[in-house]
């Protein structure tokens, strides 16, 4: 059973998601920082949800753990370990949004004004708005080996 209009819808929607990718991955910047907004609201309001967190860190270190060795097997070359990455980094990039955004109030409440834990707060901040920036998240920090490790070994610290 051979659609041609389904396949000529596919192929518009292909062609409009690649000539409109920046605009499509700015919304969804936005969308992440809204997001974002709404698990610090949530986390300045009720800590109980930090049990969630343990299930964002889990999937995290499981999957930066187990993923790499299951996509970077050398031989026959397969679509799927692309798409499998990409997946993974999609979900883990969204995940370590939320932890950040769920800590910082957290983290806000227990600093004490002109402490130097302002500057750590300050660097959770920011790093959980440069989490919701996907264009410079999946083009730089990704691909940079050295930048990837200072981000994750930070998260790991908060």
């Amino acid at each position: 059973m051979d659609k041609p209009w389904l396949r000529r819808l596919l192929g518009w929607v292909v062609a409009a998601a690649r000539r409109y990718e920046g605009f499509l991955w700015s919304l969804h910047s936005l969308w992440a920082l809204a997001l974002g907004i709404g698990v610090m609201w949530l986390g300045a309001r009720d800590y109980r949800w930090i049990r969630v967190t343990l299930f964002h860190v889990a999937f995290l270190w499981l999957t930066s753990l187990f993923v790499p060795s299951l996509v970077d097997r050398e031989g026959e070359p397969s679509r799927w370990r692309g798409r499998a990455r990409l997946v993974v980094n999609y979900f883990g990039k969204n995940l370590y949004q939320q932890i950040l955004f769920f800590l910082l109030p957290i983290y806000y409440a227990s600093t004490t004004a002109w402490s130097p834990n302002v500057l750590f707060v300050a660097f959770v901040a920011v790093s959980a708005l440069v989490s919701t920036l996907d264009l410079f998240y999946d083009r730089h920090r990704c691909v940079r080996r050295g930048l990837r490790a200072v981000y994750g070994a930070f998260h790991l610290v908060a």
